[in-house]
C-alpha cells in the first residue's frame, strides 16, 4: 500500500515537471500563476514618459507663472506711490478756442502730495497736437513757454502756479491747427553727467485740459 502511494506521488511530480517545461518553452502561452512564481523585471519609464504632476494655478509662485497677455502692460501711476499731482483749476476755459495768430497764455494752479521723495523737480511743459488728435495722440510737439520753467517741491502737500505762453503766430511742424494742452514731468534732478533723471514723464492726461488751437 505504502508502495503503491509513492508510485503515486512520483508519478504527480513528473507530470508537473513535464508540464512546468512545457510552459517554460511555450512562453507567451504561460498560465497565469507563471508570472507569481517568477515575475517579469519591472519596466523602466523613461522621465519623457512620466506624466508630470498636476499643480494648480494658486500654487505656483507669482515669479514662475507666464506673464499674461489680457491686458497691457501700464506705467504706474504717481498715485500708487501716494504721489499726485493735478490740475486744479486753469484759465482760461477749455471751451475756448486758442488763437494761432496772436499771443495767448493758459495759467494753471496744480495741487501736490509728495511722500516717496524728500523732493521733486516739476518740470511743466505745453504740447501741440494734429488737427484731428484732440490731446490723445502719442505724436506731439512742445511749444511755447513755462514760468517758472521748474519748480523744486518737497515732501507734504501745496500748490504752485504756472504760466504757460505762446507767441503768436508760433506753432511745431504740426501745423498752425490743432490742440494744445499743458502737462508736467518729475525729475529726481541730474546724474554725475549733468543728464536728467526723469521719475515720470506725464503726469496727467493731456485731454483732461485740451485745447482747440485756431478756427
Amino acid at each position: 500500500m505504502v508502495e503503491t502511494e509513492k508510485g503515486k506521488s512520483e508519478s504527480v511530480i513528473k507530470s508537473v515537471l513535464v508540464a512546468f517545461v512545457i510552459a517554460l518553452l511555450a512562453g507567451s502561452s504561460a498560465p497565469w500563476w507563471w508570472g507569481k512564481i517568477f515575475p517579469s523585471p519591472t519596466a523602466v519609464v523613461s522621465p519623457q514618459q512620466l506624466p508630470g504632476p498636476s499643480i494648480p494655478d494658486d500654487n505656483v509662485s507669482p515669479a514662475n507663472k507666464p506673464p499674461s497677455h489680457d491686458k497691457p502692460v501700464e506705467a504706474a501711476p504717481v498715485t500708487e506711490t501716494g504721489d499726485s499731482v493735478e490740475i486744479v483749476a486753469i484759465s482760461p476755459s477749455t471751451d475756448q478756442v486758442l488763437p494761432n495768430d496772436r499771443p495767448f497764455a493758459l495759467t494753471a494752479r496744480i495741487r501736490y502730495r509728495l511722500v516717496s521723495a524728500d523732493q521733486w523737480l516739476l518740470v511743466p511743459y505745453l504740447e501741440q497736437f494734429a488737427n484731428d488728435d484732440k490731446c490723445i495722440s502719442s505724436n506731439h510737439r512742445t511749444i511755447g513757454m513755462t514760468k517758472p520753467d521748474r519748480v523744486t517741491i518737497k515732501r507734504g502737500d501745496g500748490e504752485v502756479s504756472i504760466q504757460f505762453t505762446v507767441n503768436a503766430n508760433e506753432h511745431s511742424d504740426l501745423g498752425d491747427r490743432g490742440y494744445v494742452a499743458p502737462n508736467a514731468s518729475a525729475w529726481a534732478g541730474f546724474d554725475s553727467q549733468g543728464r536728467v533723471i526723469v521719475i515720470k514723464e506725464g503726469l496727467w492726461y493731456f485731454k483732461d485740459h485740451c485745447y482747440k488751437l485756431g478756427q
